[in-house]
Parts: C-alpha cells; sequence; structure tokens
C-alpha cells in the first residue's frame, strides 16, 4: 500500500514554474508526472479546490494540458465532487505523459476525502504558489501536511524526491538534479 496523498516538488529554485513533479495515492494506485506549473496554474487550482463543496450536489475540477491525443502536452486533471448522496466527497486525479512505447504513463483514479481535506489541499497549494517553497505534501490528516522551503531543506525530502524519480524513470532535462 501507498501513503494517500498528493506531493508536488519543484526541480529547480531559479526559475520554479520550469519544472515540477506532481505525485499523487490513494493508497493502492499511485502516479505521478513531471510538468509545467507556474502560480498561475497553482493560484487556479488552488482557487478552484478551495471553496468545494460550494452546492450539493457539487463537483469542481481544474485541468493542465489537454486530453486530445494529437496535443504533446502532459495532462494533468483535479475533480473534486460528491461520491454520493450522503455527502461524501472525493478527489479524482488523472495523469498521461502521452508518451509512446516504454516511457508511455498514464492513470486515474480517486482519493475519498472529506471536504476540509480538500478544502485545505486548495489552501495548501494557494501557500506553495510562493516561489520560497520547493514541495508540497497533503495528505488526510492535516498534522502530515508540509510545505518544504528551500532552505533549509530536510533529509527527508531529498529522500523522498530522489525516490520519486527514481520511481517516474525517464528523460530529465539536462542540469536537472536535486538542487539545493
Amino acid at each position: 500500500m501507498y501513503e494517500i496523498g498528493i506531493r508536488i516538488m519543484r526541480f529547480e529554485q531559479v526559475v520554479p514554474e520550469e519544472s515540477n513533479l506532481f505525485w499523487a495515492s490513494n493508497g493502492l494506485f499511485q502516479g505521478g508526472i513531471r510538468l509545467y506549473l507556474d502560480r498561475g496554474h497553482l493560484k487556479r487550482i488552488a482557487k478552484t479546490l478551495s471553496p468545494f463543496p460550494d452546492k450539493i450536489p457539487g463537483e469542481c475540477s481544474y485541468s493542465i494540458g489537454s486530453k486530445r491525443p494529437d496535443d504533446n502536452s502532459d495532462y494533468l486533471m483535479l475533480r473534486a465532487y460528491m461520491a454520493d448522496n450522503q455527502g461524501h466527497t472525493a478527489l479524482q486525479v488523472v495523469m498521461n505523459n502521452k508518451e509512446d512505447g516504454p516511457d508511455e504513463g498514464e492513470c486515474r483514479f480517486s482519493i475519498m476525502a472529506e471536504p476540509w481535506a480538500i478544502h485545505r489541499l486548495g489552501e495548501l497549494i494557494l501557500r506553495f504558489s510562493d516561489s520560497k517553497y520547493c514541495a508540497l505534501k497533503w495528505s488526510l490528516n492535516a498534522d502530515n501536511d508540509e510545505l518544504m522551503e528551500w532552505e533549509p531543506l530536510d533529509p527527508w525530502w531529498k529522500e523522498e524526491w530522489n525516490e520519486l524519480r527514481e520511481a517516474l524513470k525517464g528523460p530529465w532535462p539536462k542540469g536537472q538534479d536535486w538542487v539545493p
């Protein structure tokens, strides 16, 4: 079983929106994707998730990239929705790196989460949009949420980043090693 939650890690401190690693897991399934996220994307994701649910039944989503096969851009979609008529909510995660062959990767799964946890994710992403942070960790338990600044960098984050990088295997942009 994997740890339930979402991680976002920046590769570069100088140009933080150049390349980010987005990873998510619902405990049974996990996926990760490298994609470009600028502050505007992060703020729009936060603005989408923070007020959820604003009505019953509620649903909101935000996507980056395109689902179209002829578009080469990586695709990420986050959708908060009412899972049933009893008020249970979930966050659906869809990722597609649009690669062919052994580098291809696509996943779709949902994370059961209370509405307040989805709201908290939006608030955490909004704070993460400040470039002083290099990593975000969100889980169902608020006590485990973290925003990590570039300095001083906790050795746990470096280990986590390297494990995720190894798990994703793939062509990494030149010079994109562990930064701090």
